[in-house]
């Protein structure tokens, strides 16, 4: 290298530690004085360097373990940092549901009616979903016949769905042999479709998949009906337990980040857990009316996170109680713990019978009904149990960024109604007519405060000596006082 080559050399890696001392000087309210102070020691051992051997022409060492960020670096930095300063997630990523403006913490019930109401579907997100589900519905009837019935069911009907829930479809009354070959064949030519998965030889067939841009996930099955007639159920429970609404939403995000919203894993499904609320409000002393969301979330974690019993006792909403496992036959040997609910519709369907992970379920909501519930100096409030996931906010950016002023103005007008889609109910066969109305007439003859059933629990072991109650999971009595002074 000649004399010439090496002064350039020089040149260079002092214009290099230049730019590095300005970069320091931009760094140096976020690294911190321990940083700040390695930085310039190392400024000064190179200064050295650079002096002692800027005229020799052997031995020349190019030090490379200092990394120069560029400016260009620095700018993206800035610019993505100003793209994401949206209005839905200022303030703490953890907790978007809290006004930013707001000094003091909320309490526990306002922080409770923030998040209910920062979780409801935006108008955006409304057209989302209708949106897809138009497109869907369109190639249903182009393969499965003008004559099929595509049913929405499930939470999207509901109106208990998060903002990264799926959508549940049954085709009923298809006109093709095998139906979903066909439909999953027309599908996959779809480029709004994508991750595309056919569960053919499950009990029940499936097709699953989601939308390229929006990522809502969707899945088909055909011919059964037990899905509508579900939902159906959950509808008119609702309009007589209108508090179930927040409650099961708040719930279902709690498990959800525990991943136990699900069966196939193992948790607890929507339409078993809003039966498990139903039932936990119809033993509820106080009137709901005038009952906070605070005392029932904690009420309900104390009920199935530490004094249900699992093994023994079953839910039954349809009589307003419980019921041995033992007598019915429904208890499982090889997991005894399995939680036992008996569908409404059918008194012979266990609701819960897939959820085997239902023991991680009930150590959730123990750990949840222990954080609210512990004596502290600062109230307990959500964000002491679960954190917004990233998915999450995600979803709601790429929805608002793809559909933000692109709804036209008489899709508005559907999409501010309560309810988009109306539920049309399945034909129900003669021999169920005559059992729901015998199901009528007894409730009409039913005393209004005498809970007399048939599968009331009656036991001389572990819940009182012989004695009927209504309350066969408790272990161990406890004052009503204590639990009546929640709700005042």
């Amino acid at each position: 290298m000649g004399k010439a080559d090496h002064k350039r050399l020089i040149k260079s890696i002092r214009s290099q530690k230049s730019s590095a001392i300005q970069y320091h000087t931009i760094t140096e309210s976020v690294l911190g004085e321990s940083e700040t102070h390695k930085n310039t020691k190392a400024e000064e051992q190179e200064e050295d360097f650079f002096d002692s051997d800027e005229e020799s022409d052997d031995n020349v060492f190019i030090r490379t373990d200092i990394t120069v960020p560029s400016e260009s670096y620095i700018s993206v930095g800035k610019q993505n940092k100003e793209e994401q300063q949206i209005p839905d997630i200022e303030g703490d990523p953890r907790c978007p549901w809290r006004p930013t403006d707001s000094r003091t913490l909320p309490s526990l019930e306002e922080d409770i009616a923030l998040f209910v109401s920062w979780m409801k579907p935006r108008m955006e997100e409304k057209y989302a979903r209708q949106s897809f589900v138009k497109q869907v519905f369109d190639i249903i009837y182009k393969v499965c016949g003008p004559t099929c019935k595509p049913t929405i069911f499930g939470s999207f009907v509901t109106g208990l769905y998060l903002p990264t829930s799926d959508i549940d479809v049954v085709i009923l009354n298809s006109e093709r042999e095998k139906p979903i070959s066909r439909l999953a064949k027309e599908l996959r030519k779809q480029p709004f479709i994508t991750n595309m998965t056919v569960i053919s030889k499950a009990r029940v067939p499936l097709i699953k998949f989601e939308h390229a841009q929006t990522k809502i996930q969707m899945d088909i099955s055909f011919d059964l009906d037990n899905g509508p007639r579900n939902t159906a159920i959950v509808k008119s429970l609702l309009r007589e337990f209108a508090v179930a609404k927040p409650l099961m939403i708040l719930i279902k995000y709690i498990l959800k980040q525990k991943q136990l919203n699900e069966v196939y894993t193992g948790g607890i499904g929507s339409y078993a857990l809003f039966l498990m609320i139903i039932s936990f409000l119809q033993q509820t002393d106080v009137r709901l009316e005038d009952a906070k969301l605070s005392s029932l979330l904690i009420d309900f974690c104390e009920l199935y996170g530490c004094e249900f019993n699992y093994y023994s006792v079953g839910i039954s909403v349809a009589n307003e109680g419980y019921f041995s496992k033992e007598q019915r036959g429904w208890v499982n040997d090889n997991q005894a713990c399995l939680l036992s609910i008996e569908d409404p519709q059918d008194y012979t369907n266990d609701v819960s019978k897939s959820s085997f992970n239902i023991m991680s379920v009930r150590n959730t909501l123990n750990s949840t009904f222990r954080i609210l519930s512990s004596a502290r100096t600062a109230p307990a409030l959500l964000d002491t149990i679960f954190n917004i996931d990233s998915e999450l906010l995600q979803y709601r950016l790429n929805v608002q960024k793809l559909f933000a002023n692109k709804i036209p103005d008489d899709e508005i007008k559907l999409l501010s109604q309560p309810s988009s889609y109306t539920f049309e109910p399945v034909q129900i066969p003669e021999r169920q007519q005559s059992k729901e109305k015998k199901k009528s007439k007894r409730k009409q003859n039913k005393k209004p405060r005498e809970r007399r059933h048939s599968d009331s629990y009656t036991s001389n072991d572990n819940f009182g000596q012989g004695k009927r109650t209504n309350r066969p999971w408790r272990h161990s009595p406890r004052g009503e006082k204590r639990k009546r002074a929640r709700y005042s």
